[in-house]
């Protein structure tokens, strides 16, 4: 009883401090896209007529991102084009996914370091969510109203993260129905995060790692291991392998937007092998000096020089370090998989601007659990 009370104010505490620390940001004002995104959506009532309107008269990506756009039209009834209102729902929006995070912490270390006492599983969750959470690098997520699309599918994601990992437990302890939580999960949480933001995507293949690393698809019998091949062909294998072979046949309709941009595909690559790398920097040794909205001054990388190669040299050791610690560190492992699918988007072919801090605001907690990982194994 003593630790539960202990958590709980513990928790409490951390989640009081990171919306103090967060509150003078709320009194900031709308900046560079919100002008041409928020301001769009104005219903004039509260009524599924003009909610519907709202939701879909952005055409901020190719499926319009309805739920985000439904989020800022609700802010609008509420409060107009006062800034303050909706900083502060990116910041309960915030809040949200650390709590997930803290759940999803919790249940993956006690599966993975089952040995643990509850009291260290617990303190190492929380610090997990607390890095998270105050993380410096957030900020320009947090407090950027638009960027509520990329805290929206995060948040989304996180959530069919979380319940796919409590029917797998579920699954392991011989409870059927934990494939109703997994399809939970992926029929709900997956398509509320990929109409928030395209990220959402990604969501099959966070899924697939966790799988393959964290719970290598054990099952109590024969049948459940049958059933949950099947239900992760059909969920998640197959939208994955439709996706690339709908990109490979229409691969002209993104590379037109190459036109407009300094950089072809072949250079944007090599850039964000160096970028990929500069996060990690930022995450592991936050430097305020140089952290900002923008980052257009980045140089592009038009040849293969020895940091080019050195860099994607390391990227690939990292993958490669996916599979050698699959058995002996499955946190490390999961961890770096991590970080490597919430990129795999944003910073591969796709014809976006070459670096954003926000690309970071799931991702950054790929490296929190390779920490942590080393950190329980020392103890």
């Amino acid at each position: 009883m003593r630790m539960k009370i202990a958590g709980l104010f513990m928790v409490s505490a951390l989640f009081a401090l990171a919306a103090l620390i967060y509150t003078p940001g709320l009194k900031g004002p709308f900046l560079f896209d919100d002008y041409s995104n928020v301001f769009l959506i104005q219903p004039s009532a509260m009524n599924w007529e003009e909610l519907l309107g709202a939701s879909l008269s952005n055409s901020s990506g190719d499926l319009k991102r309805p739920v985000s756009n439904l989020s800022f039209g609700l802010n609008y009834l509420h409060s107009g084009l006062t800034p303050a209102p909706y900083k502060l729902t990116n910041l309960v929006i915030h809040l949200l996914c650390g709590l997930v995070i803290l759940l999803l912490s919790r249940l993956i270390l006690r599966h993975t370091f089952p040995d643990q006492t509850r009291r260290l599983i617990l303190v190492a969750s929380t610090a997990i969510c607390a890095a998270w959470l105050l993380h410096p690098l957030q900020v320009s997520t947090v407090l950027y109203v638009v960027q509520r699309m990329a805290q929206l599918s995060a948040l989304f994601t996180l959530l069919a993260l979380l319940l796919y990992v409590t029917g797998r437990l579920r699954l392991l302890a011989g409870q059927r129905y934990g494939f109703v939580l997994i399809l939970t999960g992926l029929l709900v949480c997956g398509p509320l995060a990929l109409f928030s933001k395209e990220n959402g995507a990604l969501i099959p293949l966070f899924i697939l790692a966790t799988e393959w690393i964290l719970f290598r698809f054990q099952a109590p019998d024969t049948a459940s291991r049958r059933w949950l091949h099947l239900l992760l062909g059909i969920t998640c294998v197959f939208p994955l392998v439709f996706g690339v072979v709908y990109l490979g046949l229409h691969h002209e309709s993104f590379l037109v937007g190459y036109h407009d941009r300094h950089f072809t595909l072949g250079e944007r690559l090599l850039t964000q092998s160096r970028i990929l790398l500069d996060y990690i920097g930022m995450i592991l040794l936050p430097d305020l000096s140089i952290m900002s909205l923008h980052h257009d001054d980045y140089p592009v990388q038009r040849v293969i020089d020895t940091g080019t190669l050195l860099a994607i040299g390391t990227l690939l050791g990292l993958a490669i370090l996916v599979l050698l610690l699959r058995k002996r560190a499955p946190l490390a492992a999961w961890g770096i998989a991590f970080y490597l699918v919430a990129h795999s988007m944003e910073s591969t072919i796709f014809p976006l601007e070459l670096m954003f801090e926000h690309r970071n605001y799931l991702a950054l907690l790929g490296l929190l659990f390779v920490i942590t990982q080393g950190i329980l194994s020392l103890l």
